[in-house]
């Protein structure tokens, strides 16, 4: 392996560090009294190490809470209509499975010691991703926003639940429940039908 992609491997390890540890405090603590000083001393690395790749605790939430959300459109991205199969609900699987890869750093987040704002931001971006992806193939706009907002906004809710469930289903189910909705979806927005009742 070259030189540039020995760095790029040991700057992702050492950012997987302090994203272990950081995620590791807040199981007791809240981001708002997460310090450098314990971040540095639980991943067992410098100050100076830190410095290099966040300016402060924020920007490590910022990047970390980015990363995660930019990690699920990639997901999303993914999905190819020329190779849909009825039955298999692709873009709820790699949605489901997606968060599956971050369900404890999302988990942390929501919770008492997280960021009340990555409910909002997720919501959010998730939204402007899917009203860009759609508007084109919609007549009447109008619906668009509010109907999506809706459909993540449950999405997001039933996969927390899911998370805090005492006996949680398998992300296949959470998919095939979730399509159902997203069917309904289509049929408000006017999109037309890859499945039939």
């Amino acid at each position: 392996m070259n030189a540039a992609g020995e760095n790029n491997r040991s700057v992702r390890f050492t950012k997987s560090r302090i994203r272990t540890a950081y995620f590791s405090l807040m199981e007791n603590k809240s981001i708002h009294k997460i310090t450098v000083a314990e971040i540095v001393r639980t991943a067992d690395i410098s100050r100076a190490t830190f410095y290099l790749h966040y300016s402060d605790t924020y920007d490590l939430l910022q990047q970390t809470e980015d990363e995660i959300i930019s990690s699920i459109i990639s997901e999303i991205m993914k999905f190819d209509e020329a190779s849909y199969t009825v039955g298999e609900y692709p873009i709820a699987r790699k949605v489901f499975g997606a968060f599956n890869t971050y369900s404890n750093e999302i988990r942390l987040l929501l919770g008492e010691n997280g960021d009340t704002g990555f409910s909002i931001k997720f919501h959010d971006t998730i939204t402007a991703y899917f009203e860009k992806l759609l508007s084109p193939l919609i007549k009447n706009n109008e619906k668009l926003h509010p109907v999506l907002s809706f459909f993540i906004g449950g999405v997001l809710n039933m996969f927390i639940m899911n998370l805090q469930s005492a006996s949680p289903v398998d992300s296949d189910t959470l998919a095939l429940i979730s399509n159902r909705y997203l069917r309904s979806t289509n049929k408000l927005l006017g999109l037309p039908e890859l499945e039939k009742d």
